[in-house]
């Protein structure tokens, strides 16, 4: 009996460190006037290794033009991401459609950078040799 007690903690200390993390819960919610409500909840659980993301959008329109622009701007649906720094990946999932697709650490980075450069504030204290 003895023998199974020390085994059971040494058990539960070596598998705490495999499934400890830290769970982030958010929920947001944005009231546009005339025009709809768009919520978006989100649960993030973070480990050493990970980084899981849940996020459900909803939007509820008012009006034509509300309802139009929550279909085409404001999607709603089930969305997650994964990122995996051991194999230095980024896996984005869509569960409505049951796809996913994954980049590396490079791709994501280029992909991020090409967005910057298009944004209004991209230049925002970022430093280069102008000759």
């Amino acid at each position: 009996m003895k023998k199974f007690f020390i085994l059971s903690i040494v058990a539960v200390v070596m598998t705490s460190s495999v499934f400890a993390g830290v769970v982030k819960k958010s929920k947001i919610e944005v009231s546009f006037q005339d025009f709809g409500k768009f919520t978006s909840e989100q649960n993030e659980k973070l480990t050493a290794e990970k980084k899981l993301t849940d996020s459900q959008n909803k939007f509820k329109g008012k009006g034509i033009m509300g309802k139009l622009s929550g279909k085409f701007f404001l999607k709603p649906g089930e969305t997650g991401e994964i990122i995996v720094l051991p194999e230095m990946m980024v896996y984005k999932m869509d569960h409505k459609k049951k796809e996913y697709s994954r980049m590396t650490f490079d791709e994501w980075k280029k992909l991020m950078q090409a967005k910057m450069i298009f944004a209004p504030w991209s230049n925002y204290n970022h430093k280069e040799n102008q000759n």
